[in-house]
């Protein structure tokens, strides 16, 4: 070990070299109250004036409808996930800022809230909606949306079960790769001829945003009942505009074709699609000889002097004998298998010898007609249109057929701990913006603060460094301490070799004594420390592995019980949760 090797690691191991300070803790501001005034019809529903879930729960309702098996008697909740109130803990924001918390993953989740006054689009005014989505735990598939639906009492809510009520409105994001990643947009129509509620969904939705990062996102939908347009931002930036009656930008589209093809109609027999046909007039010349074979023995080919054509290429196999059960009468003479004779191996070959084949020099191969135009090509032959018996306008589409008296929330969780906050529902778009810009803004930029004290935090407070980042393509600087500990060992060395040689070597000698002691110490506290583990001391990472494997095998015993005969019942005043799967 060199001079400057001991003092390093005599430095290192003794704390010579200060810790990078982590920066400062972000000052979080307490959550006041807004004095914003709202239309009499708007709703605003931010989670302050709950005191408890439970209070919470009594305006914003979980349905309690399970499914049981007719052959068991088993029952099972539809949604199990549960909410609750809480703060963000990953990025704060306010303190004391409630949010409404999804607890569950990998879970059915519903809940929804009846507006006292249901809300109209119609007449040519407008449905602005806007809510908050963080996610705590980041995503794997799942959504986060919502779906406006007719009015609703509180007891309906709490018999709902899925299609039991179609929506007049979804949007939100959601994602689940490959299937989805996008905010949803979509309305109901019930279609004339059918009777029947219809789906049409925005295609090529913008992407849902539902990644990177834990902040805040904030997500905007704004249709126009008049003209008919709509606007959809994601964090206060218009991501998607367009109008309902666009064509192909919803499927189904609004309105049904005027004119549809004859399904009766049949094409006639003297209509000819072919568009090339073989020139009737070309003859085959006469030196065309289509009698030449493609390949032909070659002449230069000689059979090889140890080639015997006498040996057989195929013997039955020796340790092949017939089977004590086969009978002659009944099963045939009994004939071992062939295979390849091995005595053909240590010659040229055997069997019948036969010249390599070349390609023939004289071979024309079939002669073909050339093509030409088809002078009575008349093009592909398609169905007449007619005018559709089943015909049906909608030149209104952002006009809903039902006010909308509920907002829920039914999707697959995908995030524990999913925050949803600041919930707007109205006419109009300038009270939005001001929700928007006095609760999502101040909340965005404190938690963008506090990403930015922790990348600082890690990276220590080095503003210039010594060495460049390394080549292994790291994007961002990660400061090495080994490079000031090295900086600040040449100081030392300098000033050492300074000394005379009587110094150097009692300084050399402390120095060595010290790395010995100090390496014996932590040497022992490992030995320590591993006999401790081997004796049954878990980790808390061992813990959440056995967690993640019964979990696992909880979810692999579920995904093979068989549900066969499965109905819905109301669980008001039983313990559904007792029988296949516990929920909180």
């Amino acid at each position: 070990m060199t001079g400057k090797a001991m003092l390093l690691c005599a430095m290192a191991l003794a704390g010579g070299v200060n810790a990078i300070d982590g920066a400062s803790d972000v000052n979080i501001p307490a959550l006041e109250p807004l004095d914003v005034k709202l239309s009499p019809e708007s709703l605003w529903e931010d989670f302050q004036n709950y005191t408890s879930t439970d209070e919470l729960l009594q305006k914003w309702r979980v349905s309690r409808m399970a499914l049981r098996d007719a052959k068991t008697g088993d029952t099972r909740l539809m949604y199990p996930a549960t909410w609750s109130l809480q703060e963000p803990y990953s990025l704060k924001s306010f303190k004391n800022d409630n949010c409404l918390n999804l607890e569950t993953a990998h879970s059915a989740a519903m809940i929804g809230h009846a507006l006292a006054n249901p809300l109209e689009v119609a007449n040519g005014n407008k449905l602005v909606v806007q809510y908050e989505v963080q996610l705590q735990r980041g995503l794997e598939c799942g959504g986060a949306f919502m779906k406006l639906l007719p009015p609703m009492n509180g007891t309906e809510l709490l018999r709902y079960s899925g299609g039991s009520v179609p929506f007049e409105v979804i949007f939100g994001p959601d994602k689940c790769q490959p299937y989805t990643n996008e905010v949803h947009f979509g309305l109901k129509k019930t279609n004339p001829t059918t009777n029947k509620p219809e789906v049409k969904l925005l295609t090529n939705a913008p992407i849902s945003r539902l990644d990177g990062d834990e902040t805040v996102r904030l997500y905007t939908l704004i249709m126009d009942s008049k003209s008919q347009d709509f606007e959809i931002r994601v964090d206060g930036k218009v991501v998607k505009v367009g109008n309902l009656l666009d064509e192909g930008l919803f499927k189904p589209p609004f309105h049904a074709p005027k004119k549809v093809p004859d399904l009766k109609a049949k094409k006639p027999k003297n209509w000819d699609e072919r568009e090339f046909i073989p020139d009737p007039e070309a003859i085959k010349p006469e030196y065309w000889d289509e009698s030449e074979p493609l390949m032909i023995p070659d002449d230069t080919d000689i059979k090889p002097a140890s080639w015997d054509e006498n040996m057989p290429e195929y013997i039955p196999e020796p340790n092949h004998f017939k089977p004590k059960w086969w009978e002659d009468g009944e099963d045939g003479e009994w004939v071992a298998p062939l295979v390849r004779n091995p005595q053909c191996f240590e010659i040229a070959g055997c069997g019948p010898w036969q010249p390599r084949m070349v390609e023939n020099p004289d071979y024309w191969g079939p002669w073909n007609p050339p093509m030409i135009e088809n002078p009575k090509y008349r093009g592909k032959w398609t169905p007449p249109l007619i005018d559709n018996p089943d015909y049906s306008e909608d030149l209104n589409p952002g006009t809903l057929e039902n006010p909308i008296g509920v907002i829920l929330f039914e999707f697959w969780s995908g995030s524990k701990d999913l925050l949803i906050d600041n919930l707007y529902l109205g006419h109009h778009v300038e009270e939005a913006e001001l929700l928007g810009n006095r609760t999502f803004i101040p909340k965005r930029k404190l938690q963008e603060q506090q990403l930015e004290a922790e990348v600082i935090g890690r990276r220590g407070h080095i503003e210039h460094p010594k060495k460049p980042p390394t080549m292994f393509g790291q994007s961002e600087y990660k400061p090495n301490l080994f490079d000031r500990l090295s900086d600040y060992g040449d100081t030392l060395l300098e000033k050492f070799s300074q000394q005379s040689s009587f110094i150097q070597n009692i300084l050399g000698g402390s120095i060595l004594v010290l790395i010995l002691m100090v390496t014996s110490y932590f040497y022992l506290k490992a030995v320590l420390f591993q006999q401790k583990y081997s004796g049954g001391s878990g980790t808390g990472k061992d813990k959440k592995g056995d967690e993640k494997t019964e979990e696992k095998r909880e979810k692999k015993q579920q995904a093979n019980e068989p549900e066969p005969h499965l109905e819905q019942v109301d669980t008001k005043g039983k313990n559904v949760g007792s029988t296949k799967r516990k929920t909180k």
